[in-house]
């Protein structure tokens, strides 16, 4: 039997599903049916949860015994996360697919390009940063999903090795995420007058498109942190005046970096509430990694952690392009998604909230483990095509 059940998700987890007036006035919210999740991901379900148990568990441990310092916490959890990802991360078909790692754009900002075989830069670009709270996480983690999107949209896909923090606290990544984007759309002659260089792995296809309407075809994505990264690198597109990508697919997306609250923190599968502070101070640079010290509002380098340039959604979101933004009931960050989507829409933004009852943080992510994650990704290529195709016509 599954854990969660229909009357937790609607009563405690996300009852605004079962309020009428909400739902009549967030029209842009679609509720996928309450449908018993597959035995993959079931199986998938009780093994994140025994392992945030297990892991809150030893964190409040050493945190009673004052064994766990800042250094100590992120040295553990990038173990972790290391593991997890050579667990749980299959690449494709290299038969099916072309896979380019180690891009790099003036020795500095690295990314791997994904193409499934029938995929184009003419059909459209996808602009990719994986999750991982913005210190941990690989940009290889999302190949399997990005290589699924690219069959389905035929775009090809780039997913960008972002700076993590706290060695480049936040917002630094939000630049290596615009030089790739400035670099796409040739802006300035960064690649067709190579004012910007890059390694000889980087086909020459990608080196010889136009780029005078490249931002047409661009998709921004992302998921959890990197979620919120794709929506600060769109308001950054937008505050520097440059051309805007054509759509958005926010995945979970992470638009306050203090969270809105205890919803669903027990009942989600993967994120702890552990160290959750901690954790973002080191993410803006406010936390000595070697000393513990904190830094205060009057001392120089002070970040706040709700700075627009850090959380999304305090942002001015007028005049973004049009977001997809998928997340679970189930889930820490449902507020982040609902808050957020609650305000682009009244910013007049041309939003879709697709949320699904039962299944985890970032599960469209997850096209190796269960059924439902590739569906995901089928309903968001569906919208990528359609604003393509727009854009074409």
């Amino acid at each position: 039997e599954f854990r969660l059940s229909k009357q937790e998700i609607e009563f405690e987890a996300c009852p605004e599903l079962l309020d009428e007036a909400y739902m009549e006035s967030h029209a842009y919210i679609t509720v996928l049916p309450f449908t018993t999740p597959s035995i993959e991901y079931r199986e998938f379900d009780h093994f994140l949860h025994a392992n945030k148990l297990k892991r809150t568990g030893q964190l409040q441990k050493k945190i009673a015994a004052e064994k766990l310092t800042p250094q100590a916490m992120l040295k553990e959890t990038r173990n972790v996360a290391h593991l997890f990802g050579l667990t749980l991360v299959k690449m494709p078909s290299k038969k099916e697919f072309t896979i380019i790692d180690n891009i790099y754009l003036n020795n500095d900002v690295r990314f791997a390009v994904v193409a499934h075989r029938n995929a184009s830069i003419e059909t459209g670009i996808i602009q990719y940063t994986h999750g991982g709270a913005y210190v941990i996480g690989s940009h290889r983690d999302s190949i399997p999903m990005l290589a699924l999107l690219s069959e389905l949209t035929g775009c090809v896909a780039i997913s960008i090795d972002y700076k993590l923090a706290p060695e480049y606290p936040l917002p630094r990544c939000v630049e290596d995420a615009l030089t790739v984007y400035r670099w796409l759309c040739d802006v300035d002659g960064a690649r067709s007058a190579r004012r910007v260089s890059v390694t000889a792995n980087c086909p020459q296809w990608l080196l010889q498109m136009d780029g005078a309407s490249i931002h047409e075809k661009i998709v921004i994505s992302g998921d959890s942190a990197g979620g919120g990264l794709a929506l600060l690198t769109v308001l950054a597109i937008k505050n520097l005046q440059l051309n805007m990508p054509c759509c958005a697919w926010p995945i979970s997306p992470w638009t306050r970096l203090k969270g809105f609250g205890e919803r669903n923190s027990l009942r989600d599968a993967m994120i702890t509430d552990v160290f959750q502070s901690e954790t973002i101070d080191l993410i803006i640079g406010n936390l000595d990694m070697e000393t513990g010290a904190l830094k205060q509002e009057n001392d120089a380098g002070f970040c706040d952690a709700d700075d627009p340039k850090c959380s999304p959604i305090n942002a001015d979101l007028r005049g973004l392009c049009p977001l997809y933004l998928s997340v679970s009931a189930a889930e820490k960050l449902l507020d982040d998604t609902l808050k957020f989507a609650e305000k682009a829409h009244e910013e007049g933004v041309e939003i879709e909230v697709e949320i699904e009852p039962f299944l985890c943080h970032v599960f469209p992510t997850f096209v190796a483990i269960f059924p439902e994650a590739k569906s995901a990704v089928s309903r968001a290529a569906k919208f990528i095509k359609r604003h393509l195709d727009a854009v074409k016509s």
